[in-house]
């Protein structure tokens, strides 16, 4: 069962400005949506041109810390 769908668009930040970072404020816009978080989700479906944005979406999107995308 989808419980929600959000889009967001890029805008201008710091690298080092993981909060601002679109996956990140799309996944706080989500969160609030559907009243869940992100140990609640089953399944979610990635996608980026490269490996590491992967990683880095896993990271924004709460499932675990910033740096242990890899991890999973």
């Amino acid at each position: 069962r989808i419980l929600g769908s959000v889009t967001a668009s890029g805008m201008e930040r710091h690298p080092s400005d993981l909060y601002q970072h679109v996956v990140a404020r799309a996944a706080r816009k989500l969160y609030e949506q559907t009243a869940i978080g992100p140990d609640q989700v089953d399944v979610a479906e990635l996608h980026d041109a490269g490996a590491v944005g992967e990683l880095i979406e896993t990271e924004n999107l709460g499932f675990c810390a910033p740096g242990c995308g890899g991890e999973l």
